[in-house]
């Protein structure tokens, strides 16, 4: 009987991820439908997909997957808070970050990194950190630049993994201006902060890419649109 019973377990779980997986790329294709670009291989390709809500004046960004709840997922620091500090649940316990060259960084890291970029005018590379997981994969890397006035500008790179919870962004609307982009296929985020600057973020191939700096919204999108595999 427990035999049996195994069996009946067994099968219905098989259905219910099949469920799942169909209305995750259900989801995908409505998403890519309301951005003007709908790609129905990419439905099927990608495990992660985003989803935009806006209530109370905050614009909630939650890249992750249809069977997971968004309070489970753990949110990043504000668009207009620049941090060391990377806080999500698939890096609870995350120890120091590691300062190695771009090859270095390229070679370890637990994901193929975008390292064909083109760096704005007036910045240069300052340094490079690589984040290991609590399992000591490297899943997040960040690239640092700074111009002559000692602003720096940020570019990360941060692996989604399939039995983590995603990843949530709040935005607060009074920050600035928040639009929908465009990136290289992709549909991005962009907010235009108040005060200057501007955040830039995405999803492509499980991979969260987030751009930070003092750059025109004219030259985070070239930013972005350069970001590729090289």
């Amino acid at each position: 009987m427990q035999n049996k019973m195994n069996r009946i377990t067994k099968r219905s779980r098989r259905k219910r991820l099949v469920a799942i997986c169909a209305a995750v790329a259900s989801l995908s294709i409505i998403v890519g439908s309301f951005s003007g670009d709908v790609n129905e291989s990419f439905a099927y390709k990608s495990l992660f997909t985003r989803i935009k809500e806006a209530r109370d004046g905050l614009v909630s960004i939650l890249y992750g997957k249809q069977q997971n709840e968004p309070k489970g997922a753990k949110t990043s620091p504000p668009p207009d808070h620049v941090t060391d500090k990377v806080k999500n649940d698939q890096i609870d316990n995350i120890v120091q970050p590691l300062e190695m060259s771009l090859e270095q960084a390229r070679s370890s890291a637990d994901f193929l990194l975008r390292t064909g970029y083109t760096i704005p005018k007036g910045y240069t590379e300052y340094r490079i950190k690589v984040y290991p997981d609590a399992d000591e994969k490297k899943r997040t890397v960040r690239m640092e630049f700074k111009n002559a006035n000692s602003e720096i500008l940020i570019l990360t790179q941060r692996k989604l993994i399939e039995d983590g919870t995603g990843w949530k962004s709040t935005i607060n609307e009074a920050s600035g201006r928040i639009k929908d982009v465009h990136i290289n296929g992709s549909t991005g985020i962009l907010v235009l902060f108040t005060g200057g600057g501007a955040r830039l973020q995405w999803l492509v191939d499980d991979v969260i890419i987030d751009i930070n700096g003092k750059l025109s919204e004219e030259d985070i999108l070239a930013f972005a649109d350069s970001v590729k595999l090289k």
